[in-house]
C-alpha cells in the first residue's frame, strides 16, 4: 500500500501530516457523505501526534480529562488490545459513564453497574457536580437496546462535563445512518420523526462538555460522520483491505502503518498532526 509521503523516521514511530476533513452538521438519521478525495499527506512540517495531558474541564472548547480530549475512536479486532487501551484511558477519570451492550463481557473494577434508566438517573442526580464513575449495561431481553442507549446518551448530555465511553458503537448506527438496520424501536410510529441521541452528541455534545471514547471491532460499519468528527484515533493492527481503505480516507500514512503493527501497538492519529506508532507489549 503506497503512502505517498515523504515522512521521516524518529523515535516513537513513523509520521506523516494529516489534514482535517470537512464535516457537515448531520441530519436526523444520516447526513452528507464526506469528501472522497484522497488525503493530503505531503510534509507541511506539522508536529507529531502525542498523548494529551489535560486538566479536568474544558480545553479549547472541548472537555478533557487526562489523555481524553474531545472525541476519541479506538478500532481493532478482538484481542488486539483496544478494550484494554480504552479502559486505561478512563481508569482514573473524574466523571465517566461506560455504555456496554448486553452480552459483552466487562470488568466492574469497583464501578457501580446499572441496567435500568431510572437507577442511573437517581445515581447521577445524587452526584450532580461531583466525581463519579459507573457502568450501564442492559440485561439481555430487557427491552430494545436502542431505547436503553437513548436514555443513557440523553442523561450524559444533561449531566455534562464527563466522558461517555461507548463499546461497540457500530451496533448503534450504520455506515450511512444513525439508527441500526431493521430496528423495531425506530420503526415505532412515535419514533419515526425522533432525532437519535447520537446525532445530538455529535452536533452538540461538546457544548455540554461531553467527551467520548468510542470503540468498534468493525470500523467500516460505523457512520463516517462519527469518525470524521473525531479529534483522535487509536487504530490497532488490521490487514483486512476494506478496513485499511476505510482509514485511508482519513490518512494515507496512518492506513499504511496498520498491517505492520506488532502486538498491542496502535497508530495514534490526531487532527492536524503526523500519525505515530504507540503502545506495544510491556
Amino acid at each position: 500500500l503506497g503512502t505517498g509521503r515523504t515522512g521521516k523516521k524518529r523515535a516513537g514511530g513513523r509520521m506523516a501530516p494529516v489534514p482535517k476533513p470537512a464535516v457537515a452538521k448531520v441530519g436526523k438519521r444520516g447526513g452528507p457523505e464526506p469528501d472522497d478525495g484522497a488525503p493530503d499527506d505531503r510534509d507541511h512540517g506539522r508536529s507529531a501526534a502525542s498523548p494529551h495531558q489535560c486538566a479536568v474541564g474544558l480545553t479549547d472548547g472541548k472537555y478533557g480529562d487526562r489523555e481524553v480530549w474531545g472525541f476519541v475512536f479506538i478500532a481493532g479486532p478482538t484481542g488486539s488490545g483496544k478494550s484494554c487501551e480504552a479502559d486505561r484511558l478512563v481508569a482514573g477519570s473524574h466523571r465517566c459513564i461506560k455504555w456496554v451492550p448486553p452480552a459483552v463481557n466487562f470488568e466492574r473494577k469497583g464501578w457501580p453497574v446499572f441496567d435500568q434508566p431510572g437507577k442511573l438517573r437517581r445515581f447521577l442526580a445524587e452526584r450532580a457536580g461531583k466525581p463519579f464513575r459507573c457502568i450501564y449495561s442492559p440485561q439481555p431481553m430487557s427491552g430494545a437496546i436502542e431505547e436503553h442507549w437513548e436514555h443513557v446518551g440523553r442523561m450524559a448530555i444533561h449531566a455534562g462535563n464527563l466522558i461517555l465511553y461507548v463499546d461497540e458503537v457500530n451496533m448503534l448506527c450504520t455506515p450511512n445512518g444513525f439508527v441500526p438496520l431493521r430496528s423495531h424501536f425506530w420503526s415505532r410510529p412515535e419514533n419515526l420523526k425522533r432525532q437519535p441521541v447520537i446525532v445530538d452528541l455529535l452536533n452538540y455534545g461538546r457544548h455540554q462538555g461531553v467527551a467520548m471514547v468510542m470503540m468498534s471491532r468493525m470500523p467500516s460499519q460505523v457512520n463516517r460522520l462519527l469518525t470524521n468528527g473525531c479529534d483522535e484515533m487509536r487504530l490497532f493492527r488490521c490487514t483486512e483491505p476494506g478496513v485499511v481503505n476505510y482509514f485511508r480516507m482519513k490518512s494515507e500514512a496512518a492506513a499504511a502503518m496498520l498491517p505492520g503493527l506488532r502486538d498491542f501497538e496502535f497508530v495514534l492519529w490526531q487532527d492536524g498532526k503526523e500519525p505515530v506508532i504507540q503502545g506495544g507489549r510491556r
